[in-house]
């Protein structure tokens, strides 16, 4: 998955935070944040509920980062299948042009080889009936009625 793009943020701190990945755990040690707003909601909190806050803050705002990773890459399969989508309907329409031609060239009424085949066949100026005609005539003698 692609990792989503950050803005960043100015930082006045002179202290870098470190940041470890321990199995399933974040360790964040020596982080600041400067932010007179945000450093006045939290002193507004009771101390005991301030780490739990912050923790909170952290949660959210990652997976909200996580989440615009997720639509990005979301928006990225929607748009290749939205192409593919087109593709897909441009190569149909292709076919169904194909076989209709194909269909009328062989079963159009008049036109197609199929009638044109039956008529050669079995028309009333067929080669079945002079075929019938033929044979009935040269074991009778006589030319028989057909129909």
């Amino acid at each position: 998955m692609e990792s989503a793009k950050l803005v960043s943020l100015p930082s006045q701190s002179s202290r870098q935070a470190i940041v470890r990945v321990e199995a399933e755990r974040l360790v964040v040690e020596h982080l600041v944040l400067e932010d007179p707003a945000l450093a006045a909601f939290v002193g507004e909190r009771p101390t005991e509920e301030r780490a739990l806050l912050v923790e909170r803050a952290m949660r959210i705002g990652l997976t909200a980062i996580q989440s615009v990773g997720v639509t990005v890459n979301v928006d990225a399969v929607r748009a290749e299948f939205q192409g593919l989508l087109r593709q897909t309907e441009a190569a149909n329409e292709r076919a169904a042009t194909a076989l209709d031609m194909l269909l009328r060239q062989n079963f159009a009424d008049g036109e197609g080889r199929l009638p044109r085949t039956l008529e050669r066949f079995l028309g009333d100026k067929g080669q079945l009936t002079d075929s019938w005609t033929s044979c009935s005539t040269k074991a009778s003698g006589t030319v028989p009625s057909v129909g």
